[in-house]
């Protein structure tokens, strides 16, 4: 009874074989058996292993810069929208952060690139805006 199994078990696996050669080198029994065609699959299995090869180098590789592209679209993004940033000064209601004036919490003006500072003195307190004059903006800026 053993040895039955064994048979079948062995007809099973030749099956699988023969089936999967045939699928791989495919135009009938000649072509996936025949000694007269091994230079043929030889050629072709090489050729299978250097495309299969190269598909994962390609994929890795779009990998790569599909990771460094999410990368500089967030660092842009942040550009973008840098968001308050830390509390640089404060006076009362009005709070100056590194990238917006706040009047309480109804008011936030985005400062856009210029620099807010508050200068506070025993008789008089001194807000002072200083930014830079693109080359594209006809109005100069008066600190």
């Amino acid at each position: 009874m053993e040895i039955v199994r064994w048979g079948l078990r062995g007809l099973i696996v030749i099956a699988i074989s023969v089936g999967w050669r045939r699928y791989r080198y495919p135009g009938g029994w000649g072509f996936a058996f025949s000694p007269a065609y091994a230079a043929e699959r030889t050629g072709l299995a090489r050729a299978r292993r250097e495309l299969a090869w190269r598909a994962v180098r390609d994929w890795g590789r779009r990998t790569a810069l599909e990771v460094r592209l999410d990368s500089a679209r967030a660092a842009l993004r942040e550009a973008e929208d840098p968001g308050s940033g830390p509390i640089e000064g404060e006076l009362g209601c009005l709070v100056v952060r590194r990238h917006t004036l706040a009047a309480g919490d109804d008011l936030i003006v985005p400062l856009g690139g210029l620099r807010v500072g508050i200068r506070e003195g025993s008789k008089s307190h001194h807000l002072t805006v200083v930014g830079s004059r693109r080359p594209d903006s006809p109005c100069p800026v008066v600190a």
